[in-house]
């Protein structure tokens, strides 16, 4: 696991339309853009997410592998913490 500095997107959500379930996805920036998975315990934090969105921050995430892709899977507590600033003198 390693906290990448990414950039809230928003939420996106797509519904099966054999089943109707709805899968959750936090989208992000990460100098490209990813759609994160959102399991159940991770859709629990979409308010947070919410009101991030547009900022930096730093997610915690794992690096796997989708249809041949890089992906990036929110690990841990699922928790964004503040992008550190950086100063200019």
């Amino acid at each position: 696991m390693s906290y990448e500095k990414v950039k809230i997107v928003g939420i996106r959500q797509i519904v099966k339309k054999k089943t109707g379930e709805v899968h959750n996805f936090l989208q992000v920036e990460h100098f490209q853009s990813y759609d994160i998975y959102l399991n159940d315990a991770a859709v629990k934090q979409i308010p947070t997410y919410e009101k991030i969105k547009g900022k930096e921050v730093l997610i915690p995430v794992s690096w796997g592998e989708y249809n041949g892709k890089p992906s990036m899977n929110l690990a841990d507590d699922f928790l964004p913490l503040p992008a550190p600033v950086r100063k200019e003198s």
